[in-house]
């Protein structure tokens, strides 16, 4: 018998909130068993470097998502943005939920 506020065996489906943001996600829960998920929040951004850059997410390996300008592109908040120049430093960004476009300049 599941006490208030704990999910009994089997599927539950779930909503998160973050900022006004909201995602659902299925977990399996087992009996006796912690759960952990890790929930990302998406948001579209505008994406542009001066003079330009290759553009990635940080993360076990990169994940390229192409060159500046970029438009209506969805990254994780929290995620880091990777922007690549031949000529200068390698410049990194972290998402914020505020965010709507992302402008960063070399050097």
């Amino acid at each position: 018998d599941a006490g208030p506020g704990i999910f009994g065996p089997g599927v539950q489906t779930l909503e998160y909130r973050y900022q006004g943001l909201r995602q659902t996600a299925s977990h399996v829960i087992k009996s006796q068993e912690t759960t952990t998920a890790v929930i990302s929040f998406m948001i579209k951004v505008e994406i542009n470097a001066r003079p330009w850059a290759q553009v990635s997410i940080e993360g076990t390996q990169l994940t390229p998502l192409g060159q500046t300008p970029l438009g209506n592109v969805s990254v994780p908040i929290g995620g880091v943005l990777v922007f690549q120049h031949p000529s200068f430093p390698v410049k990194r960004y972290r998402v914020a939920a505020k965010d709507a476009a992302i402008q960063v300049t070399f050097p």
